[in-house]
């Protein structure tokens, strides 16, 4: 047993920016999940859930408690690779190469404000296009059309769908079949941190696994059941996987 029926994909960053390439300049297509331990534990529940992040791409661990995790199961993973660490390096890749970009996700002014600052870190990049969704994006079919309508007016090569999850999961799954793009990335907070309306752990928090805590403090009313409560499950699953690999050894 691994912690994804599909496995997680053992790549570097360098490895992901280099297959990303090889999709664009292609005629495939594909769409990206970064799991992390809330999601690995709502796969374990959410039969639909499990569905979309089997049906992705690349599959790529977001949490160093995942990675931590693949190594136990001695199935290790070299490294973790964010969203939020996968956007700035895929719009370098884009404005490099010429390829546009679209992002959606963010409350007001977000998507706008991180396309500006990424246009000027990352000269030459093209923005095909910026949405906002509403509060409830989730349960409002509306306008989940209505940003599917407004990706595929301009048909961007790379989507980032920072929507939060499962929702920003579910909403591409549901739609790859309908969505003109060549190249989707679930990629959660990482329009934030691209816009700067929310602060980032600092580097050694990252690599220590320590950036959910970061964000426990800052979004406490928002984060702490996730963090505290419902996340223990993660913990269950690994040992769950590391016993029966045990078993059959």
């Amino acid at each position: 047993m691994d912690l994804l029926r599909e496995g997680l994909a053992p790549y570097r960053m360098t490895a992901v920016l280099e297959l990303v390439a090889q999709v664009l300049s292609s005629s495939e297509r594909g769409y990206i999940v970064t799991p992390n331990t809330d999601h690995v534990v709502r796969y374990h529940r959410d039969p639909e859930f499990r569905r979309a992040v089997d049906g992705a791409w690349m599959r790529l661990a977001d949490g160093m408690p995942v990675v931590w995790a693949s190594r136990l199961l001695r199935n290790p993973l070299p490294e973790r690779v964010a969203g939020s660490d996968l956007l700035p390096e895929l719009c370098e890749l884009a404005a490099r190469q010429g390829y546009s970009v679209f992002l959606l996700g963010g409350r007001e002014g977000v998507a706008r404000r991180a396309a500006e600052i990424l246009k000027n870190r990352f000269r030459g990049l093209k923005v095909a296009g910026t949405y906002t969704p509403v509060e409830g994006f989730a349960q409002d079919l509306q306008d989940q059309e209505a940003a599917l309508e407004a990706v595929n007016r301009v048909v961007p090569d790379i989507l980032f769908v920072g929507v939060g999850s499962p929702a920003q999961e579910l909403w591409v799954w549901r739609n790859w079949d309908r969505l003109r793009v060549r190249v989707a990335v679930c990629c959660g907070a990482a329009l934030d941190y691209a816009a700067g309306t929310k602060p980032r752990a600092p580097h050694w928090m990252r690599r220590a696994g320590l950036e959910w805590l970061w964000r426990l403090v800052h979004e406490p009313r928002r984060l702490w059941r996730r963090y505290l409560v419902d996340d223990l499950a993660f913990f269950w699953i690994v040992l769950r996987a590391v016993w029966e690999r045990h078993r059959r050894n």
